[in-house]
């Protein structure tokens, strides 16, 4: 309790510096013991496994029972239809501006 007291006499500006180096002291205790233990994880850590710890599913088995879609060929016709009403539109647009 002497301690206390005798702390409790000091003026502010001692006390935040003491303050201050624990929380300096404890931070670096933190890090370094959080370091430790990410080092340990890292060493034990299985990259092989990996894929299967986090229980991907099967997207290829998936894809392969999906209904394919058919998207139908244009005939020349269609082809020839779409490419005059493209040449009508840039002939206004060219009239407009």
């Amino acid at each position: 309790m002497a301690f206390l007291e005798e702390l409790q006499k000091q003026p502010s500006y001692k006390k935040k510096i003491i303050i201050w180096c624990v929380l300096i002291v404890l931070g670096a205790l933190m890090l370094i013991l959080w370091g430790m233990n990410f080092r340990k994880k890292l060493t034990s850590f299985q990259k092989e496994n990996l894929i299967e710890s986090f229980n991907v599913p099967d997207l290829k088995a998936k894809m392969d029972n999906m209904p394919q879609l058919e998207i139908p060929e244009p005939d020349a016709e269609e082809i020839r239809k779409i490419e005059e009403e493209i040449n009508n539109l840039e002939k206004e647009d060219r009239q407009q501006l």
